[in-house]
């Protein structure tokens, strides 16, 4: 024991076992590691393929595993309800076979551009460069038959050459709301429908000589067999703003002669005949008349705003020698009178509208004619407007009276005229 008053000893430090570990040296800290990039895209091809076998690699190229008709058919499907432009641009970039089954020339055969609605902008704008549609024409729209393009202000020209000299089945062209278009046009001999459709702000901003040249353009043999032309001035065609057109009548009966169907709406035309008309026999009114349009169906020439300059006279020299005609439409001419469709040859016209805007019918104003004209179509008239026009209630009860039971009239539009219960009774 320690004597008293003595420091006390210190304790012995406690024995530890030793557990056999050894004094690890402090970590050092490091760059942390680059992430994970994947393969390029062609890598990834290549692994795709080679590891087919598992669940991945079967749900990523079952359609590279389908049958090239099979392929062909889906294809021919979606071009036939959405059209070739865009779902063949987009398949193309899957893989190689759908590359491949897409540039068949046979999906090929109709394709739109820059679609849109009347009246709205174009969603799509017109490329700097043309050379890849030249050599899109060149080897996929061999087989091109109907092509539609809207809503382009320019490289309208260069698009149809290129159309003109590689797309040798072009059959039907249709042009919205697009300027630029080259006077005359090039050349489409096998060109079996023509559509233009403008618009008036177009017209005056764009290029407003271009619409003109393509009617003494399709006289002259642009289109020797065209069966279908329409030229469309948009609303407001007929305001006076844009000059009337001078329409060939004769150039056209001779340069188109299996035209059908002809439709010239809200424009105004020139109701003067061609200085230098064909030599033919003569026609009422004092006109020189060509072969006229002998196989024609129906003739459009609407304009619902007036002022078409449309007569008697122009009407005896579209119509002549047209005896199979079906579908009249004349909304909006009010120069137009019932003696002059009673001189007409069709017989067996089917479709008549000669309806006016209300208050739109200027000298003459006429008070009979609706019972001669019920009389001579009765029996194959199916639709009959004559909504605006001033005949008298007398006039109107003949007219109704002609309708037997058994007449095919199914449609009848007598807004705005004098018709009484007692007549339609």
């Amino acid at each position: 024991m320690a004597a008293a008053g003595s420091p006390t000893a210190p304790l012995p430090a406690p024995q530890v076992p030793s557990l056999g570990l050894k004094e690890c040296p402090a970590p050092q800290l490091s760059a942390p590691p680059p992430p994970l990039r994947p393969p390029p895209r062609r890598k990834r091809r290549r692994q795709e393929e080679t590891e087919g076998n598992g669940a991945v690699g079967q749900r990523n190229l079952w359609g590279r595993h389908l049958p090239p008709e099979i392929l062909l058919r889906i294809f021919q499907a979606a071009v036939a309800q959405d059209g070739a432009v865009p779902i063949l641009c987009r398949a193309a970039r899957v893989c190689r076979l759908w590359n491949l089954v897409a540039s068949d020339p046979h999906l090929w055969q109709k394709v739109s551009l820059g679609g849109h609605t009347w009246g709205a902008p174009a969603p799509q704008r017109p490329p700097k460069s043309l050379s890849p549609f030249c050599e899109l024409a060149k080897s996929r729209l061999r087989l091109l038959q109907e092509f539609e393009l809207q809503g382009w202000k320019s490289h309208v020209g260069p698009l149809l050459q290129a159309l003109s000299a590689g797309c040798p089945q072009l059959l039907s062209l249709s042009l919205s709301r697009c300027g630029g278009v080259p006077a005359p046009p090039p050349p489409c001999p096998n060109l079996r429908r023509l559509q233009l459709r403008l618009c008036q702000e177009l017209l005056l901003s764009c290029d407003p000589r271009w619409a003109p040249p393509i009617l003494p353009a399709l006289a002259g043999g642009l289109c020797p067999q065209l069966q279908l032309l329409e030229l469309d001035m948009g609303p407001g065609g007929c305001s006076g703003l844009a000059p009337p057109l001078l329409l060939p009548v004769e150039g056209l009966q001779g340069a188109c002669p299996q035209l059908k169907v002809l439709r010239l709406l809200n424009v105004t035309l020139d109701p003067r005949p061609c200085r230098q008309p064909p030599a033919g026999a003569a026609c009422p009114g004092g006109g020189v008349a060509s072969a006229g349009f002998p196989q024609l169906v129906e003739l459009s020439l609407a304009s619902p705003e007036g002022g078409s300059g449309i007569g008697d006279l122009l009407l005896q020299r579209l119509l002549h020698r047209s005896p199979g005609l079906r579908l009249l439409d004349l909304r909006g001419c009010a120069r137009v009178t019932p003696r002059g469709l009673l001189d007409l040859p069709c017989h067996e016209l089917e479709r008549l509208y000669l309806g006016l805007p209300c208050g739109s019918e200027r000298v003459p104003r006429l008070a009979e004619g609706s019972a001669a004209l019920a009389r001579k179509w009765r029996r194959s008239l199916q639709e009959l407007d004559l909504a605006g026009r001033h005949f008298e209630p007398g006039d109107l009860a003949q007219a109704m009276a002609t309708f037997s039971r058994d007449a095919p009239l199914r449609s009848l539009d007598l807004a705005g005229t004098k018709v009484t219960a007692e007549g339609l009774r």
